[in-house]
């Protein structure tokens, strides 16, 4: 859905470059479930979409720190 593989999908996240929020859970990576779905153009109804910043992390204008 995002034009990229999954050898790249994962050196996106080990860079910090992934499109969305990635977190490192373990030994594996967990992309945040409302920003993919913002990314992709669905975003939940009563949400607020993410902004990516020019490194490709969103922006903190969820109120995260």
């Amino acid at each position: 859905m995002l034009g990229v593989g999954r050898t790249t999908a994962y050196q996106l996240a080990r860079t910090g470059r992934f499109p969305c929020q990635v977190l490192r859970v373990g030994g594996g990576y967990r992309v945040a479930t409302a920003d993919l779905l913002t990314l992709l153009g669905l975003a939940p109804v009563g949400t607020e979409p993410c902004q990516p910043t020019p490194h490709g992390q969103p922006s903190p204008s969820r109120g995260d720190t």
